[in-house]
């Protein structure tokens, strides 16, 4: 009895480290707002839906804002640029620039929604039958201030997530 007394207290000595830790593999963390909050991820993403949306404080009645999408899509790239293009006009977006790379396009645009002026910039992202639209929106009068930010904060996305 002593031997097993033994052999289970020295076990929940090994184990004890690891009780008070969380998986953090899955956590977002916000260091300048002072917090971290768990993922709240669907388990099969087989429709279209918006992952996370994150946003800045208003200003001139708009709050600029980063949102990703993630949207199921069997076509190629090229096809859902064209497909986006069609949308843009639908709309009557300005798209003042355009790029690709070799698994996304970009694209910088303009336009009005209701009254407001505003100005975005979206990343498309294609991978396994999903494109990840990663987008920014700021009023058009906040688009100088901050486009370096909002920029930033798409091109920073990557799918697989760890580079």
């Amino acid at each position: 009895m002593g031997r097993l007394l033994t052999a289970m207290l020295l076990a929940l000595v090994i184990a004890m480290p690891c009780l008070g830790e969380e998986n953090t593999a899955s956590r977002l963390y916000f260091h300048k707002s002072g917090f971290s909050i768990s993922a709240l991820e669907a388990d099969d993403p087989g429709s279209t839906y918006t992952v996370l949306a994150m946003f800045l404080p208003v200003s001139d009645k708009f709050a600029p804002n980063v949102n990703i999408i993630i949207q199921p899509y069997q076509k190629t790239l090229a096809e859902y640029a064209n497909l986006t293009r069609s949308q843009f006009k639908a709309g009557r977006f300005t798209i003042i620039q355009e790029s690709f790379s070799e698994d996304s396009v970009a694209w910088e645009y303009a336009g009005k929604m209701g009254e407001l002026a505003l100005h975005w910039y979206a990343r498309a992202v294609r991978k396994g039958g999903l494109v990840y639209l990663v987008t920014a929106t700021a009023a058009e009068t906040q688009w100088p201030a901050l486009s370096g930010k909002l920029k930033e904060c798409v091109d920073s996305f990557r799918v697989g997530g760890m580079k």
